[in-house]
């Protein structure tokens, strides 16, 4: 029997308190990384419910009496930020009716393909990041993170 190996590229490292960045949400939240993995869904449905003043929740991560959501929320949330085409968030926002969010991280060929793999019509929201001004002040005010991605040698203090 062969054996699928999990996609990896979206997980944290594998001790997140030698990273700075969003995996130490993990550990000041208290979550932890099966939350992160299994959590998702969950948590949408909540916050989902939320909109409707009244909330109760019995599941794996949540679990309380109806209570009164105060203040009110006016509206549901207008996009669902999601990975890439294989993500499960693709198919979570398309079987609740929610556009994506379709992140700086992909050209227009992965967000092409994760439109796709919704499967429906939506008012999806793109992103870009443009910086304007002079080849080189452009790039010495770049992060090493963006420096790296457009192939120019991070110095040290990025």
């Amino acid at each position: 029997m062969k054996t699928r190996q999990k996609d990896r590229s979206n997980r944290p490292p594998e001790d997140p308190r030698n990273e700075v960045g969003p995996w130490q949400d993990l550990e000041v939240f208290g979550t932890g990384l099966d939350r992160y993995e299994t959590g998702f869904e969950e948590t949408l449905d909540v916050l989902l419910r939320a909109t409707t003043g009244r909330l109760r929740a019995q599941g794996r991560h949540f679990a309380f009496r109806e209570v009164p959501v105060v203040p009110a929320l006016e509206r549901r949330p207008d996009v669902v930020a999601c990975g890439g085409p294989g993500s499960a968030a693709v198919r979570q926002a398309a079987e609740r009716n929610l556009p994506l969010l379709l992140g700086l991280h992909a050209g227009d060929e992965e967000k092409a393909a994760t439109v796709a793999a919704y499967g429906k019509p939506a008012n999806h929201v793109s992103t870009v990041l443009s910086q304007v001004g002079a080849g080189a002040v452009v790039r010495s005010a770049a992060s090493g993170r963006w420096k790296r991605a457009a192939g120019a040698p991070a110095s040290p203090t990025c």
